[in-house]
């Protein structure tokens, strides 16, 4: 299976050699706030009007940063790190400075960062450095093809 190319930054048709497979539309959704320490969970409106420090390491940080706004959050500043990022401390303690700098309510960062962020020597000695850290939960809503690719992957797991 290949990728043929993205018609928006959403979308992407795939083809199996030759055969050019239906098109399927999906987007990810902002689902929820978790706290860092994984003890609560906020709604996404509880980030309207409020200063959020955005840092990630994804591939389009930018979208990240967006989604954010698009909920209502006043954007106090922005840390990005490379996609696939290897956290260490410095970079964690980094973010929790240059947000307070900046006068951020709350650091939001993504569920894949969160992994990462829980492993650090940093949160794992003292999470309450970390309470003002939210994780942005999100989901994948498909749009468009869903019928296909539920028989798709049906048909992939009868194939185990």
């Amino acid at each position: 299976m290949s990728k043929v190319g993205p018609a928006r930054k959403d979308e992407a048709e795939f083809r199996i050699g030759n055969a050019s497979l239906p098109k399927v539309q999906a987007r990810l959704v902002a689902e929820r706030f978790e706290t860092l320490p994984g003890v609560g969970s906020a709604a996404l409106n509880g980030v309207r009007n409020r200063a959020v420090f955005a840092a990630c390491g994804i591939a389009g940080p930018e979208g990240f940063v967006l989604a954010l706004g698009s909920l209502g959050a006043r954007i106090a500043g922005t840390r990005a790190f490379g996609d696939h990022h290897a956290y260490v401390d410095r970079d964690a303690l980094g973010v929790l400075g240059a947000a307070s700098a900046q006068g951020a309510e709350w650091i939001v960062i993504t569920a894949k960062d969160a992994v990462k962020w829980r492993e650090l020597p940093s949160f794992r000695r003292r999470p309450e450095a970390f309470r003002n850290v939210r994780v942005l939960v999100s989901g994948v809503r498909v749009e468009s093809g869903s019928n296909w690719l539920g028989g798709a992957i049906s048909t992939m797991l009868r194939g185990r």
